[in-house]
């Protein structure tokens, strides 16, 4: 097949040549017909894809944990596959992802310089650089 830059150049360029698409000899017209159908095509692709990481960002329960001196720790856990990384909001700083780690009961996500594990409303979040505290769940929400 012709590709679709060559071919809608073509197009423009010789209006009354036939071309060969798909073996098939089609007009200028047809021609730019199949160009379009092939770029819209290619659009709801993109637009599927967008589709599946809003779903993917929907599928997410947000808990909001308090922890020692008023401080407010927020994770975002996929509901759908528990072994998928979790995102951790602490009170300063950026966001950070977590891949599931092995756990004998409970949760436990990590790097090598972050861990959250858990069970039940209780969580306690690693930083190297700061002492581990305990936090409990506040409250959560599923979705955006």
């Amino acid at each position: 097949m012709v590709s679709g830059d060559f071919l809608l150049r073509r197009v423009i360029e010789r209006p009354k040549e036939k071309f060969h698409v798909a073996s098939q000899v089609v007009g200028p017209s047809s021609a730019i017909g199949v160009l379009l159908a092939a770029l819209l095509s290619s659009g709801s692709a993109e637009a599927g894809e967008r589709t599946q990481v809003a779903q993917a960002q929907a599928a997410r329960r947000r808990v909001v944990f308090a922890c020692p001196g008023g401080v407010q720790l927020r994770v975002e856990f996929a509901v759908t596959d528990p072994g998928q990384p979790v995102i951790v909001h602490p009170a300063q700083g950026p966001a950070i992802t977590l891949p599931a780690q092995l756990s004998g009961s409970g949760f436990r996500y990590g790097d090598d310089q972050h861990e959250l594990q858990g069970k039940g409303r209780e969580v306690t979040w690693t930083d190297r650089n700061q002492p581990p505290p305990t936090c409990t769940e506040q409250g959560s929400k599923s979705g955006k």
